[in-house]
C-alpha cells in the first residue's frame, strides 16, 4: 500500500519519522493514524474523527524485485500491468543511474529508431583499432490489444574485422518496451541469464532520471 507522504492535519511528512503500528502509519507530529484505505483511525487525544481526515492511496505493485506505482492526473485505476520478467530467483547485481536533458518521449522512441544504429553506434570503443566495427541487425514491433503498451524489439550485435564477423562477438539481446518509461533487456551467456530492467522517471521540465538495474540467475 501506498499513501501521500503528507500528513493531512498539518503537513508532517510520514516518511521521516513516521511508524508503522498496527499495520497503521502513525504521523510522528500528533500521533493521527492511517490505515490501508488512507482513513484516518485514530487521533490519540480526540473521540470523534472527521470525515474528511483521509489521505491518498495509490494504486501500487510488487513486480520485478521492485515497487511500482501508478500515477494517473485523473486518478484513474490502472489500465496497464506491468509484466513479470525477473525470476524472484535472481540476483541483484548493481544500477547505473543517469540523468537525461530531453522530453520522456525521446527516451522509448530511441528503441524503434533502429535505423541509428548501424551510424551512430558502428564505430568501436576503442579509436585506435579503426579496423573494427560493432555491427548491428534489429526489428521492432507493436503487440495488438490487449497487449498494446508493449513492443518487442530483437537486437543482434558482433563486430568484425575489416567487414568479417569475429567468432564468439555476437549477441541476441531481446527487449521489451512496457509503455513509455520501462525496458527489458535480456540475453543468455555461458554463465547464466541476464536481465537488465531500465526505468525512466521525469523529475523536472526536459529532465529524465533514468536507472538500469542489472539481475541474472
Amino acid at each position: 500500500v501506498v499513501l501521500d507522504a503528507t500528513c493531512i492535519h498539518l503537513g508532517a511528512n510520514l516518511g521521516i519519522g513516521g511508524k508503522v503500528v498496527n499495520n497503521r502509519i502513525e504521523c510522528p507530529f500528533h500521533g493521527w493514524q492511517f490505515g490501508t484505505d488512507g482513513k484516518c483511525k485514530t487521533i490519540p487525544y480526540a473521540d470523534n474523527i472527521p470525515q474528511s481526515a483521509k489521505t491518498n492511496v495509490w494504486h501500487s505493485r510488487k513486480i520485478n524485485h521492485q515497487i511500482w506505482l501508478w500515477y494517473d492526473s485523473e486518478r484513474r485505476a490502472p489500465t496497464w500491468e506491468v509484466p513479470e520478467r525477473i525470476p524472484t530467483h535472481f540476483r541483484f547485481h548493481g544500477l547505473a543511474q543517469h540523468h537525461v536533458a530531453c522530453h520522456i518521449q525521446d527516451m522509448p522512441e530511441n528503441g524503434p529508431d533502429v535505423a541509428h544504429l548501424g551510424w551512430l553506434h558502428a564505430p568501436f570503443l576503442l579509436s585506435f583499432l579503426p579496423s573494427i566495427t560493432h555491427c548491428w541487425s534489429a526489428s521492432w514491433e507493436a503487440r495488438p490489444v490487449p497487449e498494446s503498451h508493449i513492443a518487442d524489439l530483437k537486437l543482434q550485435t558482433w563486430l568484425a574485422w575489416r567487414g568479417r564477423e569475429i567468432p564468439l562477438t555476437r549477441l541476441n539481446v531481446n527487449i521489451l518496451q512496457v509503455g513509455p518509461a520501462i525496458v527489458f533487456l535480456e540475453w543468455n551467456t555461458p554463465f547464466g541469464r541476464i536481465v537488465v530492467n531500465e526505468d525512466v522517471l521525469p523529475i523536472g521540465p526536459q529532465l529524465q532520471r533514468a536507472h538500469n538495474l542489472v539481475y541474472s540467475d
